[in-house]
């Protein structure tokens, strides 16, 4: 897994409110491996290492 530019901050208070259902979106989404993920919107970036853990080195993870 990579990051390309700047690795995300530290997350924010509404990003903390959200960790709880973390986990069980990335399941939700049931990302196969290759996957490419756009998370557009993704502030600080605090989801982008849990979708670069699901698609796996063959995916790509951008956040916007």
């Amino acid at each position: 897994m990579s990051i390309a530019n700047e690795t995300p901050s530290a997350p924010d208070p509404y990003d903390l409110v959200f960790a709880p259902i973390d986990a069980e979106m990335i399941e939700w989404l049931a990302l196969p491996p290759g996957a490419r993920v756009l998370d557009a919107g993704c502030g600080p970036g605090t989801m982008l290492a849990q979708f670069a853990a699901a698609v796996g080195p063959a995916g790509h993870v951008a956040g916007l």
